[in-house]
């Protein structure tokens, strides 16, 4: 399916979480743009396939704005012209490193840096690539643990791409489990991990992370990954608890740095304790210990 218009509000950071779920059942997909400031505005954009209906869309802004307790935005709708954009993210696309992970894209024809964990991923109709804050302060905590860790089994909730999947079986070469609400994250996570040489590690199932008969047989989990929104996370905290080896790992992002400590109290609650903070561009990545 491809976007024919895009609708876009402008609303405070803490905000983005509601008015994100908000837009959501009305597109195809929704993203966040903000600065890296406490009180800087952050658009929301929803991208529809066919020409949205004003009535229901602006009473779902309403009813987040009064969530938000925020004045009701201004809504941008606009057309979009006819253009390939997944051909024109795959042309843009470059390589990134993140400590020993070296991201890049199927037209890259340079050598891989020596002593990189090589990642190949292009950018898709799934979330992923690197580039973005969330993705690399995960790749940063899955760099950054001691090799003493050595996670038997490993959750990625809200896979996306597979991306932090990939770096997670390359780097410990143990099973992952991961697991995406959306179907078309299914499809390319399990395309990614064939291309990267660890399909016999990285299994890929479409569930929400609360009941699927795989990912409940595969746990306790000594790891888990979960770059998703704050909002879900919160919600998904008792889940991730029982899914938890006990003295094991926690990874989230997706999460605005003013969101951390929201977050934070429902983990804590559950039995989590921080162990570390990664900061990337405005989004905050945590490491628990469960």
């Amino acid at each position: 399916m491809t976007a024919a218009w895009k609708l876009a509000v402008s609303v405070p950071g803490d905000a983005v979480d509601l008015f994100s779920d908000a837009l959501r059942p009305f597109a195809l997909s929704v993203a966040a743009f903000g600065g890296e400031a406490v009180d800087a505005d952050w658009t929301v954009e929803a991208y529809l396939e066919a020409t949205p209906d004003p009535g229901p869309m602006a009473a779902a802004v309403a009813l987040a704005a009064t969530a938000a307790n925020i004045a009701e935005p201004d809504i941008a709708c606009v057309p979009l012209a006819a253009t390939d954009w997944l051909k024109d993210s795959l042309a843009t696309f470059q390589p990134v490193r993140v400590g020993r992970f070296f991201v890049y894209p199927s037209h890259y024809a340079e050598a891989i840096p020596v002593g990189s964990i090589a990642i190949r991923i292009d950018a898709a109709t799934a979330f992923g690539s690197g580039e973005h804050g969330s993705t690399s302060g995960c790749l940063h905590a899955i760099d950054a643990m001691p090799d003493s860790v050595m996670p038997r089994r490993t959750l990625d909730l809200g896979c996306g791409s597979g991306i932090l999947s990939i770096a997670a079986a390359k780097r410990w070469r143990r099973p992952v489990i991961a697991a995406d609400i959306d179907p078309e994250a299914v499809r390319v996570s399990r395309a990614n991990f064939s291309e990267n040489g660890v399909a016999r590690q990285a299994f890929a199932i479409q569930s929400n992370g609360r009941r699927h008969r795989r990912l409940l047989e595969s746990a306790p989990y000594d790891l888990i990954l979960a770059n998703i929104l704050a909002g879900p996370l919160i919600k998904l905290a008792p889940v991730l608890r029982r899914h938890a080896a006990s003295g094991g790992r926690a990874v989230l992002s997706g999460l605005l740095a003013e969101q951390e400590q929201q977050v934070l109290s429902a983990y804590r609650r559950c039995g989590f304790t921080p162990q570390d903070r990664i900061l990337v561009n405005g989004w905050a990545t945590l490491v628990l210990t469960g």
